[in-house]
C-alpha cells in the first residue's frame, strides 16, 4: 500500500471555497478511476501562519505503478 499526500495551504480569503472544491469536485475526480481510494482531508494544526490553514489530502493506492 502507498499513500499518495499533497498538502495545501490555503488563504483565509478564498478557505471555504477552496474546501468546498476539495470535496464536491477534486477529490471524487481523483477517486473517479479507482486507483486512489479512502480519501481522506484533514486540517494541519500547528500550521503557524496566521494568513490561512494548511490541509493534506490523501489516497491509499496498491502500489507504486498505480
Amino acid at each position: 500500500m502507498i499513500i499518495y499526500n499533497t498538502t495545501f495551504h490555503i488563504h483565509k480569503d478564498v478557505l471555504d471555497e477552496c474546501l468546498d472544491y476539495l470535496k464536491s469536485q477534486y477529490i471524487p475526480k481523483a477517486a473517479e478511476s479507482g486507483y486512489l481510494q479512502k480519501p481522506l482531508l484533514r486540517r494541519i494544526l500547528n500550521s503557524e501562519n496566521e494568513d490561512g490553514e494548511s490541509f493534506s489530502v490523501q489516497f491509499h493506492t496498491k502500489d507504486i505503478s498505480t
